[in-house]
């Protein structure tokens, strides 16, 4: 499985929504996970979700894999997502793909507060 958002703006706050922030001194947006490091340097990835799981080398390009899970409190199984940020020049995360159970996806999004002073 794998999490979508849907609409042309999702993952992006509109211009109403930072101009609301402006006015109420501050507001809190979630990125998607594959969104937050996308074009970022793999040192950024690494302060946000730690060291990678796995490392592997896919037709040239080296693919840094983190892995996140959650556990079904009933039945004990977990379920796990996976972000794979491929890395292009000068160690920049050139494409990602995040990959697994929403709940668990859910774990890689980053909450970005601005506030005002």
């Amino acid at each position: 499985m794998r999490r979508k958002d849907s609409g042309w703006t999702a993952g992006r706050p509109s211009w109403l929504s930072v101009l609301a922030a402006g006015l109420l001194g501050g507001c809190v947006s979630l990125v998607p996970g594959e969104e937050a490091v996308t074009g970022q340097p793999v040192d950024a990835a690494v302060a946000l979700y730690g060291p990678w799981a796995q490392e592997a080398l896919i037709q040239g390009r080296t693919v840094y894999i983190w892995r996140r899970e959650v556990i079904d409190e009933k039945t004990k199984v977990p379920y796990v997502c996976e972000l794979r940020a491929t890395v292009g020049f000068r160690r920049t995360i050139a494409s990602t793909v995040l990959e697994g159970y929403p709940q668990a996806c859910e774990l890689f999004s980053v909450s970005y507060k601005a506030e005002v002073k």
